[in-house]
């Protein structure tokens, strides 16, 4: 059995299934789309089986209990346009409770697949670049009021103290750094962030130095400005050249994001915003959609591993009354006073 069959039957295993629960909807989908090739995709997700169909669609199938937002997928659409899928629902089967989503294809190879064929890296400054414009392009939508907060975006400071309290021990002084300063956080203009910057999720050209889209809006939200920027780290790592790469990223930033009253202080929040943006997407485990626990050394591997490499060169300098927040500057991953 090869990993591709392996992770489909997983998840029927998953739901109660069997294969011959997917007979009805490939039967369906043979049929809606009569001509056009329809197999699966390489890498599958935990909640649904992709199916690539032709040149233009993808499909998924999702049992009834990890459904779509569609209303969600609708906003990510309009802030992000063609960098984002359209989506939509064209049959539920009662039986089974499984539900089949058209999605338009976001053009490209994912940056996972990308690396996989290739170790080059000199398409890093393009993919610095594209991801600047995609955070550019979701500013423009950005809300500071009449906006609906999500799971995360509601939970903020209950999910930063249960960070402070059951992380690593080597993490609290950071999170305890973000904990005292969420005011500056939460007043920023919130924008609508994807929840998931994986490489598989980033998609790129075939030289992989531009990014045509994203995929995979289902965690999406609106957020403080910078809490997506952790996907800039997970494009670029901690290998030689990061730090000049990221001050490219901020000044492509500053030069099409319009700030009233200086761009100084609005990246000095927008740093700290980023933070927690890594110790939230690292630091809490996925546990299958939970999102209630805390990660923890020798259980949780990888998401550890991002945090020591986020994290661990942060030195935290702690204030005093003759410092005010000004004088504490967050400059390429690290916390630095500047007296």
């Amino acid at each position: 059995m090869d990993a591709l069959q392996h992770s489909i039957l997983s998840f029927l295993g998953r739901h109660d299934l069997t294969p011959g629960h997917l007979i009805p909807c490939l039967s369906f989908l043979r049929a809606r789309y009569p001509g056009q090739e329809i197999r699966p995709i390489r890498v599958q997700g935990f909640c649904s089986i992709t199916y690539s169909l032709g040149d233009q669609y993808i499909i998924q199938i999702r049992p009834r209990v990890y459904p779509l937002d569609l209303e969600t997928l609708a906003v990510a659409r309009d802030v992000y346009g063609n960098h984002a899928p359209s989506v939509r629902l064209v049959k539920r089967f009662g039986n089974s409770g499984l539900e089949i989503y058209e999605m338009s294809r976001v053009q490209g190879i994912s940056l996972l697949d990308h690396r996989l064929g290739c170790a080059d890296s000199s398409g890093l400054k393009g993919l610095v670049d594209g991801f600047a414009e995609v955070q550019i392009l979701g500013y423009k939508s950005c809300k500071t009021e009449g906006f609906h907060k999500g799971l995360v975006g509601k939970s903020l400071e209950y999910r930063l103290k249960l960070l402070e309290r059951d992380l690593p021990v080597r993490f609290r002084p950071v999170t305890r750094y973000v904990v005292d300063r969420l005011d500056d956080i939460v007043t920023l203009p919130w924008v609508f962030t994807h929840g998931d910057l994986v490489p598989g999720n980033i998609m790129v050209n075939r030289t992989g130095d531009r990014i045509l889209g994203l995929v995979d809006w289902t965690e999406s939200e609106w957020l403080p400005c910078g809490m997506g920027f952790y996907g800039l780290d997970i494009i670029l790592g901690e290998g030689e050249g990061s730090a000049g790469l990221k001050k490219r990223f901020w000044e492509r930033l500053e030069v099409g994001i319009h700030v009233e009253g200086g761009w100084r202080g609005f990246k000095r929040r927008v740093e700290l915003a980023r933070i927690l943006g890594i110790l939230l997407w690292f630091g809490i485990a996925w546990d299958e959609g939970r999102r209630d626990r805390v990660v923890e050394e020798g259980r949780d591997f990888e998401e550890v591993e991002r945090l020591d490499a986020f994290l661990g060169n942060i030195d935290v300098y702690a204030e005093t009354e003759s410092k005010s927040s000004e004088d504490i500057l967050v400059t390429g991953g690290r916390i630095n006073s500047k007296l």
